[in-house]
């Protein structure tokens, strides 16, 4: 049977034995699938994506699927498979995420790390901590600022901004508030007064705002975007991260196709953070990103 891939990344799938979804490749059509890094996307019939994988060896990865009985019905429904070639595990990893949230595959469930980041969350009223997870409704029209391991290192962040910078616990949420006196800082001489009248609200708010902003640049440790690169055999591919939201990637550090915009992305967060921080990635400055493109 001669093998049916496209030079797009397109296999199509020949006829499949029901009882045995096994045998839909044989031997040939497996190794036209890159022994590589990336991303695979079966297809149903309507070229619909059914189920999105990420790998360091798609070939070997695809043949897992192959062999898992309890995979078989999706195994029926698929008609076709593409993948997306990358030069490192850290693109393909980025590349899932964000296909997954694209497209919402049946046969897929939402990514879920052991432990979400944590974030303070608020408008113009207290702060409020917060799991950040992939699709989360409740912070939807909210901002956010930072992104800790772990409630206790975000509260203690939170403890941390308002000694420093002389806010309210109660307006901030730490503390509960009390009519006709004051928060305990301010009884110690820690709190401008806001919590009582003797600092005006709106220049509290300005101030608060400041200290929010300062916390905010310190997060994302970068001037501006960053090109997380990755090379093997000659593929060059680069990942545009700002502020923690993948942007996009490019074929090399001169490419200019446009690039999606987006906030923060907790499993960009996840999936960077811990390698960027130990100096395992190469990483290139970026100029200023546009609305769409660099």
């Amino acid at each position: 049977m001669p093998v049916k891939i496209t030079s797009a990344g397109l296999f199509v799938l020949p006829g499949r034995n029901k009882t045995r979804p096994e045998h839909a490749f044989s031997t040939e059509d497996l190794a036209a699938l890159p022994a590589a890094p990336g991303v695979y996307i079966f297809r149903d019939s309507r070229r619909r994506p059914i189920y999105i994988g990420k790998s360091v060896n798609i070939r070997s990865r695809v043949a897992a699927h192959l062999r898992n009985g309890d995979e078989a019905q999706m195994l029926l429904e698929s008609a076709s498979i593409d993948f997306i070639e990358t030069a490192g595990e850290i693109g393909a990893l980025l590349q899932e995420s964000q296909l997954i949230k694209r497209w919402q595959p049946r046969y897929n469930r939402m990514l879920v790390w052991p432990e979400q980041p944590w974030v303070l969350a608020g408008a113009r009223g207290a702060l409020a901590l917060a799991a950040m997870r992939s699709s989360d409704a409740a912070l939807d029209g909210l901002r956010t600022y930072g992104a800790y391991a772990s409630r206790s290192a975000a509260e203690a962040a939170l403890q941390q901004l308002v000694r420093r910078s002389r806010l309210c616990p109660a307006l901030t949420g730490l503390e509960a508030k009390h009519s006709g006196r004051g928060c305990f800082a301010r009884q110690l001489g820690q709190c401008g007064g806001a919590c009582v009248g003797h600092e005006p609200i709106a220049a509290y708010r300005r101030r608060r705002s400041r200290a929010l902003a300062a916390l905010q640049a310190s997060v994302w440790p970068f001037a501006g975007a960053i090109g997380i690169v990755e090379e093997r055999a000659g593929l060059e591919r680069v990942h545009v991260i700002d502020g923690w939201s993948y942007r996009g990637m490019l074929a090399s550090l001169q490419g200019t196709p446009p690039l999606r915009k987006g906030g923060f992305d907790p499993d960009v967060y996840r999936i960077v953070a811990a390698p960027l921080m130990r100096g395992e990635l190469r990483v290139e400055g970026l100029p200023p990103l546009g609305s769409d493109s660099i």
